[in-house]
């Protein structure tokens, strides 16, 4: 099952306030992003007895990197493919099956 898609109201005004790093637009960006993210992050991730905790840090890995790295986000409308990509790889990587 492919992860929930990136959600319309990820906009470019919540882009920018999320670039002059407002937190109140970091967090609704956060709130935005989690439930695709934590998908990626589960599908990617030890399948142990601590899977959750490390999809959990996964998410939060991710997330960091994200607010970051705003400025490779390209977004040329509502749930583009590139956005939707870049966020999958950027939690993909954060997953322990990615990471050392």
């Amino acid at each position: 099952m492919p992860p929930p898609p990136v959600p319309s109201a990820v906009d470019d005004a919540l882009l920018a306030r999320c670039r002059r790093g407002e937190p109140a637009a970091q967090e609704r960006l956060y709130h935005l992003l989690a439930p695709r993210l934590l998908a990626v992050a589960r599908r990617y991730s030890r399948s142990d007895a601590d899977a959750d905790a490390d999809a959990e840090d996964a998410l939060q890995r991710a997330m960091l990197n994200i607010l970051t790295r705003l400025d490779q986000w390209k977004q040329t409308g509502p749930g583009t493919s590139y956005a939707s990509h870049w966020l999958t790889c950027v939690s993909m990587a954060c997953s322990h099956r990615f990471s050392p």
